[in-house]
C-alpha cells in the first residue's frame, strides 16, 4: 500500500513504545499486514524478541539475487551491530547503504557518485535561496551539491572542526573542506560507504570513521559544527541522536540538519533541540524545491542504480512514488534547520 522505510522506522518505534519490545524494521517488510504481523508481536511478547526465523538472518531469504533487488528481507543482520533498541533496524540499514555502494560499483558510476541525498533546485526568483557558493559547470549531482550549499548558507566554517553524521559517500565532507576551509569528519555506520570514502577523497582536512549517528565515536565539545544531511529518518532514536549532538557541539555551536519527516517530527525535534540548549536560528521548508530536483533528475538517477523498483523508487523519490507523493501532498517536509549552541 505505498510502505517505506520513513512510514517503517516510525512504526516500528510506536510498536516499540508500546508493547516495550525489539522491533526490526525489516519485519515490517516481512509481514506487512496487521494480520500477519500481530501474532509475531505476540510471540515476541513472550519470548522477548523476534526468533531468526522470523527475522533478518540470510537463512531465510528468498532464492534471488539480493543485488537484483535491494529488497529489505535480502539483507542479512550485521553481527556486529551492537544489541539494545534499535540494533536490527541499524543492521539492516547498514547492509541496505553497504549494498547500496555495490550497487553504484556495479553500473560504473560508483567513482562519481558521492551524494545520495534528493537534491535542491532554485524555484526562479533566487529570493529564498540562501547558497554562498555556486554549482560549478559540469559536476556531476549538482543538485545534491546545492543541497548542501544550501544547508550550510551564511554560517562561516572556515578554520571550523565539522562533523558530518551519516556521511553517506562522502560528497558533503569533501565540499566541507574544499569549499568551506574546515577541518571535516565523516561518520557513517555503513563499512563500504566509509572504506569508498577513504578512498575516493584525499584532501589532507578530511577523515571518516565507522560509527553510530546515537553513539558518536568523537569526544565531548571537540566540534564547531554538526551537519547532517537526509539521514535522520532513519535513526531508530532520533533523541539520542540529538543529545550527541549536544555533546559533541562546543559552545556557540552549530547543528545544521536537513531531511525530510512528518510535520509532527519536526515539532518533536524543535522541542527536544529547545530541551537540550539549542535555539533554532533559520528553520526553513525547501520541499518545493526538492520536489522540482526529483522531477529534473529521476530517469538519471535510476539508471545509476541499474533500473527502477517499488523499492528503488522510494529510496530516490522518483516521481509517483509513496515518498514522492508524501512530499507532494504536505504531509511530510522537507526543512533546513539550523540551531545553535548556547
Amino acid at each position: 500500500m505505498g510502505g517505506h522505510s520513513l512510514l517503517a522506522v516510525q512504526v516500528a518505534s510506536e510498536i516499540r513504545d508500546r508493547f516495550q519490545i525489539e522491533m526490526p524494521v525489516l519485519q515490517l517488510f516481512q509481514a506487512p499486514t496487521v494480520g500477519e504481523l500481530a501474532p509475531l508481536v505476540d510471540k515476541a511478547r513472550e519470548t522477548g524478541g523476534f526468533e531468526t526465523a522470523v527475522g533478518l538472518g540470510p537463512a531465510h531469504v528468498d532464492p534471488v539475487d539480493p543485488h537484483d533487488q535491494l529488497a529489505p528481507d535480502a539483507l542479512g543482520a550485521a553481527p556486529d551491530v551492537e544489541a539494545g533498541p534499535g540494533a536490527a533496524a541499524k543492521a539492516g540499514y547498514r547492509q541496505f547503504y553497504d549494498d547500496v555502494s555495490k550497487r553504484l560499483e556495479r553500473t560504473g558510476v560508483g567513482e562519481a557518485s558521492f551524494f545520495l541525498n534528493y537534491g535542491y533546485v532554485s524555484r526562479g526568483d533566487g529570493s529564498a535561496d540562501e547558497a554562498r557558493h555556486a554549482v560549478p559547470d559540469g559536476v556531476f549531482n549538482p543538485s545534491s551539491v546545492r543541497l548542501a550549499f544550501e544547508l550550510v548558507g551564511p554560517v562561516d566554517l572556515a578554520g571550523k572542526r565539522v562533523l558530518d553524521v551519516g556521511c553517506g559517500r562522502g560528497g558533503n565532507v569533501a565540499l566541507l573542506a574544499e569549499r568551506f576551509g574546515a577541518d571535516a569528519v565523516g561518520v557513517d555506520l555503513a563499512p563500504e560507504a566509509v572504506a569508498f570514502c577513504r578512498r575516493a577523497h584525499r584532501h589532507q582536512n578530511v577523515r571518516f570513521e565507522v560509527g553510530d549517528a546515537e553513539h558518536l565515536p568523537v569526544d565531548d565539545a571537540s566540534f564547531d559544527a554538526v551537519t547532517n544531511v537526509e539521514s535522520s529518518h532513519t535513526y531508530p532514536d532520533i533523541r539520542a541522536f540529538l543529545a550527541e549532538v549536544r555533546r559533541v557541539l562546543r559552545p556557540g555551536g552549530w547543528f545544521l540538519h536537513t531531511d525530510l519527516l512528518p510535520g509532527l517530527r519536526w515539532a518533536e525535534v524543535r522541542a527536544l533541540l529547545a530541551s537540550l540548549g539549542l535555539t533554532v536560528v533559520d528553520d526553513r521548508e525547501i520541499t518545493p524545491n526538492v520536489l522540482a530536483s526529483c522531477d529534473e533528475v529521476a530517469s538519471t538517477r535510476t539508471g545509476a542504480f541499474g533500473g527502477g523498483s517499488a523499492l528503488i523508487d522510494n529510496f530516490l523519490a522518483v516521481p509517483g512514488s509513496a515518498v514522492y507523493e508524501q512530499m507532494a501532498s504536505g504531509a511530510w517536509e522537507y526543512r533546513i534547520l539550523r540551531s545553535r549552541l548556547a
